[in-house]
């Protein structure tokens, strides 16, 4: 049973309504609906279904339809989940937070996939899944790493940029310094829809070059 009544993103709310150079009143003018009910969506009150579709139109523009989902979501929270399932379940990454991720969505790692193997584009979960493998096959997550002290992030509306150190390394290769890298994610209909990982290509290069069999056998110790 679909429930009638939810929680609503309250700060989401303001976000798109100031975005429309609106008051209260004047949103709850558009929604004909009570100044009250405004407040009370704004302030994570719970309302019904239906006066959040009502909410969600009214906020919507020409580019950007919103939905129930988009308000009642915590885009911020996903991308900081995100976070915590790369570091904490690594391959299995992609089932741990398949409730979130749109079955088509775009994960772009930047770099050149002859020389950083998982770079490229990964479109729908089944390639993400395959995406993440290639990184885990050849990147190592170090032990006792507390990233939660090392990653920062800003939400715009239904956007989320984060930015920090990452000390996950080439298998047998522990990193002398941190790598830099910032991730972007956006989010539609409570979803998960697109991805992209940005950090030091040519610092990466030149870390999986060292860390190949064929650098060893030609550079022995």
């Amino acid at each position: 049973m679909q429930p009638t009544s939810l929680v609503c993103n309250g700060e989401l709310i303001r976000f798109f309504r100031g975005e429309k150079h609106l008051t209260q009143a004047e949103l709850a003018e558009r929604c004909d609906c009570t100044e009250r009910l405004i407040r009370k969506a704004e302030q994570d009150g719970q309302c019904s279904v239906s006066s959040i579709r009502t909410i969600a139109a009214a906020l919507s523009t020409d580019g950007r339809q919103l939905s129930v989902e988009d308000l009642t979501s915590y885009p911020l929270e996903m991308a900081q989940r995100y976070t915590q399932a790369l570091y904490t379940c690594q391959e299995k990454l992609v089932d741990s937070l398949s409730d979130m991720l749109d079955r088509d969505v775009l994960f772009r790692v930047n770099g050149d996939p002859a020389v950083i193997p998982f770079a490229g584009d990964y479109r729908g979960t089944s390639e993400v899944r395959e995406g993440f493998r290639r990184f885990f096959s050849i990147m190592q997550v170090p032990e006792e790493e507390d990233f939660s002290k090392t990653h920062q992030y800003f939400s715009r509306g239904l956007e989320v940029h984060m930015w920090g150190d990452s000390w996950i390394h080439p298998r047998g290769m522990q990193l002398e310094s941190p790598m830099k890298l910032s991730n972007y994610f956006r989010f539609r209909n409570g979803k998960l829809v697109w991805f992209e990982d940005q950090f030091d290509v040519s610092r990466a290069e030149h870390l999986l070059r060292a860390s190949s069999p064929a650098s060893t056998e030609s550079n022995p110790e």
